[in-house]
């Protein structure tokens, strides 16, 4: 059988089972939707769509879930190992790592070493927000959207900056700074979000 027909037989096995988990991949900037009670935000990167709603990347999710952990559980100068966190929120240890490398470099964690080493908390909670979190993971979502239009028809270029991306920007960075981790973790406390074993 000529290699170049297995070739394109792995090709469109690959994209039939990639199918079944992503119905639909975009790549975009990012949208906000609106209603009198809640703000969706759909942010620039690689999405899957599940069912309904777009979901925020892997890295991002555990990142965010693994903090509100270290909120619950630790104080500010208190340490905890990625094994920990790994066993306990049953997240991988390697993908964890990872997360943490970035948050470290991103001033969100200390990283400790020793017997009693791990990682902690830079700051408080109080000023640790959504923003900080994700643009520490999603080095690329905050990057200015680039030209669609612009050495054609300028004037089209510069309404949809306006009109659209340059109010989407400022949408984005206001909504996500407005929430502190300390806000999350008080969230959690409520009974409305406790669970019974």
């Amino acid at each position: 059988m000529p290699v170049r027909f297995l070739r394109k037989v792995r090709a469109n096995a690959h994209r039939r089972e990639h199918a079944v988990d992503c119905r639909f991949v975009l790549s975009a900037k990012f949208f906000l939707l609106f209603s009198s009670s809640y703000v969706k935000v759909y942010f620039k990167y690689m999405f899957c769509m599940g069912s309904d709603y777009l979901k925020i990347s892997a890295k991002s999710r555990y990142a965010l879930a693994a903090l509100i952990y270290m909120g619950q559980n630790c104080s500010v100068n208190d340490t905890v190992t990625v094994l920990s966190l790994s066993e306990n929120l049953g997240i991988s240890k390697i993908y964890l790592e990872q997360v943490f490398s970035l948050l470290r470099r991103g001033g969100i964690v200390t990283s400790i070493k020793g017997a009693h080493g791990g990682y902690r908390f830079a700051k408080p909670t109080a000023d640790i927000t959504v923003f900080d979190i994700f643009s520490s993971i999603e080095t690329s979502m905050f990057e200015k959207t680039e030209s669609t239009v612009a050495k054609t028809t300028e004037n089209i270029e510069q309404v949809m900056f306006d009109a659209v991306f340059n109010p989407l920007d400022k949408m984005l960075r206001q909504t996500l700074s407005a929430i502190t981790l300390e806000s999350i973790v008080n969230k959690t406390k409520k009974s409305d979000y406790m669970y019974y074993l």
